[in-house]
Parts: C-alpha cells; sequence; structure tokens
C-alpha cells in the first residue's frame, strides 16, 4: 500500500521566515529534499502551534510537507534508514506571527532523500502521466504500480518539475506501532 501523507490538520509545525533571508526564498538553507547538503543549517524559523493542545505531537510538518520535524526518541527509530538523512533543530524560533515572541525548540528535521517513480503510467491520471485530472486527491489521480513500491519509509515521487513525499505501508504501521503522533494516511489504489 502507498500513502498519501499530512500532518493532521490541528498540529505543530516550522515555516522558514523567508522575509528574514537576504534571498528569501532562493537562499539555500531553506532547500530541504533528496540532495539537501551535508552541511545544511536552518534559516530563521517560525512555529505554529496548534490551539487547545497540551503537548505537542511527535511528527511536525516542516515547511508546508517538504519534510518533517520529530522528537529524539523518533529520531532514534529512524537513525540510519536508508531512505532519509537526519539534522539536529535545536534553535530559538519565532512563535506564531509575533516577532517578539520566540521559544527554543529541539527537533530532529527528517529530511527524505529516496527519490522512487512508483506511478502506473497507463493508470494515472495526475500530471505529469495525463491532463484530465490536476486533483491529486481525487480518487484515481494517482495509480501506484504494487512492483515499484519500496519496501519502507518515505520517498519522492518525481511530477513533472518537483516531486510528492509519500509514505509505504511498512512507515504507516511503524507510527502506528510506536503511537506516535501528528501523521494522518490516505491510502492510495494500487495496481497489481
Amino acid at each position: 500500500m502507498v500513502y498519501r501523507f499530512r500532518t493532521s490538520q490541528l498540529t505543530w509545525g516550522l515555516v522558514p521566515l523567508y522575509d528574514q533571508l537576504p534571498e528569501g526564498i532562493r537562499d539555500p538553507r531553506v532547500r530541504v529534499g533528496p540532495d539537501v547538503d551535508e552541511g545544511w543549517t536552518p534559516p530563521p524559523l517560525m512555529l505554529r502551534k496548534a490551539k487547545g493542545k497540551a503537548h505537542p505531537p511527535d511528527i511536525w510538518d516542516y515547511d508546508q510537507g517538504c519534510a518533517l520535524a520529530v522528537t529524539g526518541a523518533v529520531a532514534a527509530v529512524l537513525d540510519g534508514a536508508s531512505w532519509c538523512r537526519l539534522f539536529p533543530l535545536r534553535e530559538e524560533v519565532q512563535v506564531g506571527s509575533n516577532p517578539g515572541v520566540r521559544e527554543v525548540i529541539d527537533r530532529v528535521l527528517v529530511v527524505v532523500t529516496s527519490v522512487v517513480d512508483v506511478m502506473d503510467p497507463e493508470r494515472t491520471t495526475y500530471k505529469p502521466y495525463g491532463d484530465h485530472v490536476l486533483d491529486f486527491d481525487r480518487p484515481g489521480a494517482i495509480v501506484p504500480d504494487a512492483a515499484r513500491v519500496p519496501a519502507s519509509g518515505l520517498f519522492h515521487q518525481p511530477t513533472g518539475a518537483s516531486t510528492h513525499l509519500f509514505a509505504t505501508e511498512g512507515f504507516r504501521a511503524l507510527v502506528e506501532s510506536k503511537g506516535w503522533t501528528g501523521l494522518e494516511f490516505v491510502p492510495l489504489e494500487l495496481t497489481v
């Protein structure tokens, strides 16, 4: 099984503060992905806190689905996985949109390095494989080929000029078995 995943609606997340970077979105510290530099350091960050949540979840979003920020306990389990690289994030960050409110966070950034094209090009209608469906949330828009799906972890699916992150059944099962909070999984239909 392959899953789209997202941090739950009422969760926490980290977002780069582009307006505090001399090069804005083009600042090399913003870029995380399969080819992230060895010496990567985070840009200035803003922490989005979920209202009414007493305890932060184990897994946070990083820059709207580019990566995940996790607790040390989660990172210890993922350490050494072939599909990701881990970068410690112990930073003082802005809390919400108020630049005067700051907080120190202690997380680990999980950058997904695996890139696998698992889509069945005959049945997938989401670009780049078709022109009829542009919404990848629509049923049948993304149809993975079971033979191409990695055994575990997260991976980038190429989609034209960019990629989207997807999760394997093994990763979903790991999250559930460990009781980690913060992620929701949406299954995709498979071809065999």
